[in-house]
């Protein structure tokens, strides 16, 4: 079971990624700042990390350049980057920053899931969606940024 580590200071938001992501097969940690999440990551192993982009302490870009300084497989973690903010300037800086790809918000769950497995290299078949036939992106990058 892969494992996402979800990052938002908004309560409702971090609730219901958990809850869908649980419905989808995934075991999800769920924390409201980038340096709980760093704390968090040095002590546990996670396959994807959801983060928003505008919190209080460290934001979504503070904590990717924290976690590419970390040791190890920690500095691999991919991460995409959730945002209701669509400029380039922020898609830019996503890219500079290391993410994997960027999430507008509000977003579809399908686009959501299609991210999170190309982002793991799974096969999105293997969700359960309600459309299931339509065509997926290749990559994150042509889909979100």
């Amino acid at each position: 079971m892969k494992k996402i580590l979800i990052v938002d200071d908004n309560q409702n938001v971090r609730f219901f990624l958990s809850e869908f992501f649980k419905l989808h097969g995934f075991f999800c940690v769920s924390l409201c700042d980038g340096s709980q999440a760093i704390t968090r990551i040095k002590q546990e192993t996670f396959d994807l990390v959801l983060t928003d982009l505008h919190m209080p302490i460290m934001n979504g870009f503070e904590l990717i350049t924290a976690l590419k300084k970390t040791q190890g497989e920690c500095a691999k973690i991919p991460v995409i980057i959730m945002t209701a903010d669509g400029s380039s300037s922020v898609r830019n800086h996503a890219r500079q920053a290391g993410a994997v790809g960027i999430l507008h918000k509000p977003f579809d769950t399908r686009e959501l899931l299609t991210m999170i497995s190309v982002a793991l290299r799974l096969n999105t078949s293997t969700y359960h969606t309600e459309n299931s036939h339509e065509q997926k992106p290749k990559n994150v990058t042509s889909s979100s940024m």
